[in-house]
């Protein structure tokens, strides 16, 4: 897995700081946040939106969220660690519901369009379809990242 940064991270064991302090959006709106976090904890026990670090398989997609100072890193799990992963083969970035939905925001019509995307989790990696090159929302205490180029 691969993730793109606004923030630099030294090589090695990182904790998953969104466990502790929830995720902030950066692009989406409050609104669509906190209640896709409630649908995505409703559903899979977890606040995807919150607490997870957002991944995907595609270096070219991850690079796409590198700001600097931050990088692009390559992500494992360290073995024994527990994760699942939440994903969407029809979401490849989870801000095409921005533009899915009519201002203002209903909180139906934002967890009609989450219902709609058949998200899935998977607790191992292997499980994620084949080809898949969207968001992954990995939700895990301890992963390890190493910095790799940006082609």
């Amino acid at each position: 897995m691969y993730r793109g940064t606004s923030e630099f991270l030294e090589n090695g064991l990182v904790e998953n700081k969104y466990l502790k302090t929830a995720r902030t959006p950066r692009d989406t709106d409050l609104f669509i946040h906190e209640v896709s976090d409630n649908w995505f904890l409703s559903k899979f026990g977890i606040k995807a939106r919150s607490q997870t670090i957002f991944c995907s398989l595609s270096k070219i997609v991850a690079s796409k969220y590198l700001t600097s100072p931050g990088g692009l890193y390559r992500v494992s799990i360290p073995s024994g660690e527990k994760y699942s992963i939440i994903l969407s083969s029809s979401v490849e970035d989870f801000y095409d519901i921005v533009n899915s939905l009519n201002y203002p925001y209903i909180e139906k019509e934002i967890t009609d369009w989450l219902s709609s995307k058949n998200y899935i989790r998977v607790d191992d990696i292997k499980d994620i379809p084949s080809g898949f090159v969207g968001e992954l929302m990995l939700f895990v205490k301890i992963y390890h990242v190493e910095k790799v180029k940006n082609d």
